[in-house]
This record gives structure tokens, C-alpha cells and sequence, in this order.
């Protein structure tokens, strides 16, 4: 996980959101408040991208940037 510019905790999974579940899911990108408010950010659904890997990174221009299959 990095802590963003925000001050929120941002981090990838492979599989599953917080609504779907493990493997409905082809991924996702999470935040976490300091004060623990976990929000999915993003599912992914194969049109643009699956199963992330390799964590994220924030930009200069504040924008994340990862990798995903």
C-alpha cells in the first residue's frame, strides 16, 4: 500500500471487492482512511484490465499508476 498525497492508504487486490466476494471480481484498487473507511475505488472487469500486480504509484500530476494483466 502507499500513502497518497490525500493522506488516504491506497492498495491493490488480485481478486474480489467488498461487495463481490473472493472471485467475482478481476481485481480491484482500494483506499483506506486513517480512521479505517475501507472504499473500493475500482473493480476490474477484463474491458479495461484484470487482476492487478505490482502495487500502485502517485504521480506529480496526483494520478495513480499500476499494472494489470
Amino acid at each position: 500500500m502507499l500513502q497518497a498525497t490525500n493522506g488516504n492508504f491506497y492498495g491493490t487486490t488480485i481478486y474480489g471487492d467488498t461487495a463481490g466476494g473472493c472471485y467475482l471480481t478481476l481485481g480491484t484498487i482500494f483506499s483506506i482512511t486513517s480512521g479505517g473507511t475501507l472504499t473500493t475505488v475500482h473493480s476490474f472487469d477484463n474491458t479495461d484490465g484484470e487482476n492487478p500486480s505490482g502495487g500502485l504509484f502517485q504521480a506529480t500530476n496526483g494520478r495513480f499508476y499500476g499494472t494489470a494483466f
